[in-house]
């Protein structure tokens, strides 16, 4: 690309604005970050998930890394069994844990995998 001589300084501004625009954007972001960081580092931790009182949604823990939530680290004595059931049809599914569970919140998530047609 060619320009004009005369416009060489016109240029220059251009960048040189651009340049400090982008350093304060970069500056901006750095103060949110730490903003953000500070505000994190204030939060109360939430309170140990302990059976058999059953479920508590005041110790569900949100992994910012993956960007979901846990309710309990307890581990759950659920083995995980393929099955294969036609569309229309029914499946039963059974769990049990090591402490109560409240009827009234008791949840089913369902992953559906399609297979060979």
């Amino acid at each position: 690309m060619k320009i004009n001589y005369d416009e060489r300084s016109y240029l220059h501004d251009e960048f040189t604005q651009m340049t400090v625009s982008l350093q304060e954007k970069a500056a901006r972001r750095r103060d949110a970050a730490a903003k953000l960081k500070r505000t994190i580092e204030h939060l109360k931790k939430a309170p140990a998930c302990i059976p058999p009182c059953g479920l508590q949604e005041v110790a569900r823990l949100f992994h910012c890394s993956g960007c979901f939530s846990k309710l309990c680290d307890l581990p759950l004595d659920c083995p995980v069994q393929d099955m294969l059931v036609n569309r229309g049809d029914q499946a039963l599914f059974s769990c049990i844990v090591a402490f109560e569970l409240p009827e009234s919140e008791i949840t089913y998530s369902w992953k559906f995998v399609g297979g060979p047609n």
